[in-house]
């Protein structure tokens, strides 16, 4: 500085106004210095052109070089070749509202040995940082004036302490900060003392840097400063008072000071940061101040991070019971919705456990069963958590019935929905099941449009849903009945994949058939066990099942396997029925009379056996039926087995069945036995009819058998005698 001052021509000796305006010019060569080292940022490998509007006319270009390495930049050298052939001139800043203001700039050098520096450009402007920095002259320029009065309007040279950064100070630092000079106002805190004013503004660079870390280290050292107990004097008092918001300049409250920095970060979005400062505003408020916003706040930043475990724990410490009820729903919804539901049911909820099932059941009601996440799944593993089965049955039957109710446009998507649907009756079912046989019910709300439920059964087991003088709101929906319904869906299911294969095609009505036609269509197709299993299930009539297998029997034997189609033959590729010996006829009576002996009980009355043999006799009355069917009859109703041959004018049959009836009957004589008449029955009206239904020389041999036997049985039956 002392250099350039010495260069003016009409310096005359030292005066005491050229010593004043060079002890200021020495103390303002520092700031000056630093703010030349900072005027380019980064390194400029060739040459910028410049080009700046000085009162309209356009400047002189301005090539910006790499200071030379033998001069390091930022030194009074260097600072002395750039202050040298200093012009100045007007230009408009897009920064400040525009008016007259002095420009600094640095034109070409005349020697290449001097290069020189190009202007600053920072921000969305296109002003250097000097310019924007220096205050308009009230007098003609001069280099000395210039530079004190740039220092007094920033206040720079105002502190009279070395350890105390004052007010003006820090104002200078944050009002570069508000311009968008980010690393010029770092470059002056590191100049100030690190007091409170200068950690708060710290921490605002820190924050634009997004370097957040830091920049919450900075902020909680500034919160020593506040409160009515924090000690403090005036000069720091104010000088952090001019830099902080409108509504923290008292400095009385510390929990406003957190809440601020809180906010800070959470428009930044980042909750990591906010949550902490957010419990220190509420735990430094006083008694009088509402923390509940503090405290939705916290919440809402833990569930933003995922911070969950935090969150519930949190749920505990909220002293506003409306805000506790809301946060139980904002966080059971949050961690459905990110896929924690692990997390979710290993959380007691103690006290919260009513709303939790409430916040579940509304959902899973209420959304859509297929969209992520499934809240009909999710309320299920929380009833089972919680032992309640019934709950949990009840909800995944209603899955199942608002899944048939979906709108299902093409036959794919029927397809998907019946999977869904098999796939909830399986889980209602198996939760239902854990109840006591005699509890083994749900009560469900009456839903007259449900399609759901096959009006079969539905009317026999509730009623008619339709205007009656009964008033009804619920149906009471039983363990049977869930069977029913699971079955008809998978026998759906089923017979369309079949169709389809076999077919290429199905129709809307393929989705829709009831379960006698589900067993029909399973027979059809000889899937028998299939077939078994669905009819007693429904619990409707088997008799369709066991005259289609005695068809296939009758046709094997006669024509063998290659009477049937691969599609029809579906029972031959059982693994029980592949093991047995055998020709194929023989494995189909065998399976036949398994199946018989499964499902033809004394509740029946023997119906299907009899229905097996009549579709015998009707289809070939020359074919002998099998004699583990026979024998059956022989054993436990010989007069219908004898009835049936007459119906099909079998007389020979007949009469041998007869016989061995008569034989049976007179087994005890044999044995030396005096049996009275009254312990004995023979249908004796059904004897005659037999006999006298012979006419063939061997049909009349054989009665003449039978009159035998009876005449012996006559003569060994004891007389009756009273007592």
């Amino acid at each position: 500085m002392f250099i350039i001052f010495s260069q003016r021509d009409d310096s005359p000796s030292p005066t005491a106004q050229v010593i004043d305006e060079l002890f200021f010019g020495l103390r303002s060569s520092s700031l000056l210095r630093q703010i030349a080292s900072r005027a380019v940022e980064g390194e400029v490998d060739g040459p910028v052109e410049n080009t700046q509007l000085q009162n309209g006319v356009s400047a002189a270009p301005v090539l910006a070089r790499a200071i030379p390495t033998h001069m390091r930049a930022g030194t009074a050298d260097s600072m002395s070749l750039q202050l040298s052939n200093l012009q100045v001139g007007v230009v408009q800043s897009s920064l400040i509202p525009p008016q007259a203001r002095s420009q600094v700039f640095l034109p070409p050098s005349k020697s290449s040995a001097i290069p020189s520096l190009p202007s600053t450009m920072r921000g969305s402007g296109s002003s250097p940082l000097l310019q924007t920095l220096l205050p308009s002259l009230k007098r003609s320029f001069s280099l000395p004036y210039a530079s004190d009065a740039f220092l007094y309007s920033n206040g720079i040279i105002s502190s009279d302490s070395l350890l105390i950064a004052c007010q003006a100070e820090v104002k200078f630092a944050e009002d570069l900060r508000k311009r968008e000079h980010y690393r010029a106002a770092a470059d002056v805190l590191d100049w100030l003392p690190k007091n409170d004013a200068c950690c708060y503004i710290g921490g605002l660079l820190m924050l634009h840097w997004e370097e957040y870390e830091q920049a919450s280290s900075l902020f909680e050292g500034a919160s020593r400063s506040f409160g009515p107990m924090a000690f403090r004097n005036k000069t720091l008092e104010k000088a952090l008072a001019s830099v902080l918001p409108p509504s923290l300049s008292s400095l009385n409250s510390l929990s406003a000071y957190y809440e601020h920095l809180a906010q800070l970060f959470e428009e930044k979005g980042q909750y990591q940061y906010s949550v902490p400062f957010y419990r220190l505003a509420i735990e430094s408020a006083d008694q009088e101040v509402e923390t509940t916003d503090f405290w939705h706040n916290v919440f809402r930043g833990q569930i933003a991070n995922e911070y969950f475990e935090q969150a519930y724990m949190s749920l505990a410490e909220m002293p506003d019971v409306t805000l506790r009820n809301t946060s139980v729903a904002n966080l059971v919804t949050a961690m459905c919705e990110r896929n924690k539901v692990e997390m979710l049911l290993g959380f007691d909820f103690v006290g919260f456990q009513d709303d939790v099932e409430e916040v579940l059941s509304f959902k899973a009601r209420n959304a859509h069963p297929l969209q992520h996440p499934i809240y009909s799944k999710i309320y299920y593993s929380w009833s089972i958590k919680r032992e309640d089965y019934r709950a949990a049955a009840s909800m995944m039957y209603q899955r199942a019935r608002i899944l048939d109710q979906l709108d299902k446009p093409d036959v794919e998507t029927r397809h998907v929905h019946l999977s869904f649907q098999l796939e909830a009756y399986t889980v209602a079912i198996s939760a239902l099941s854990l109840l006591d046989p005699q509890e083994a019910w749900i009560s469900l709300p009456i839903l007259l449009s449900s399609g759901a439920v096959p009006q079969e059964w539905r009317q026999a087991n509730f009623g008619t849903f339709g205007p009656s003088d009964e008033v009804r709101d619920s149906e009471i929906v039983e363990l049977s009945d869930m069977r029913k319904e699971l079955e008809l869906c998978r026998g759906r299911r089923q017979l369309v994949v079949q169709k389809m294969s076999i077919r290429g095609f199905v129709s809307d009505e393929d989705f829709e058939i009831l379960p006698m036609e589900v067993v029909r269509r399973y027979a059809q197709i000889g899937m028998f066990e299939e077939a078994l299993y669905s009819a007693r299930v429904f619990e409707v009539d088997m008799s369709i099942i066991f005259t289609r297998m005695v068809d296939t029997c009758i046709t094997l034997s006669k024509e063998g396997p290659g009477a049937f189609s691969q599609h029809e033959s579906h029972w031959l590729t059982r693994e029980r029925v592949v093991g047995w010996e055998g020709e194929v006829h023989q494995k189909g009576w065998r399976l036949l009379q398994e199946s018989l002996e499964r499902h033809d009980t004394p509740s029946t009355g023997w119906q299907y056996r009899k229905n097996c043999l009549e579709r015998i006799m009707d289809t070939d009355r020359t074919s002998i039926p099998p004699s583990w069917l026979t024998a059956f009859f022989q054993e436990r109703e010989p007069e219908y087995l004898i009835r049936t041959c007459l119906r099909y004018q079998l007389i020979l049959p007949a009469i041998e069945y007869t016989i061995l009836m008569i034989k049976k009957a007179n087994q005890p004589f044999a044995q030396g036995a005096t049996i009275s008449v009254t312990q004995t029955h023979l249908p004796y009206s059904l004897i005659d009819a037999v006999v006298g239904a012979a006419q063939s020389k061997e049909e009349l041999r054989k009665a003449s058998l039978v009159k035998a036997e009876i005449a012996a049985r006559i003569g060994r039956v004891g007389r009756w005698e009273w007592h």
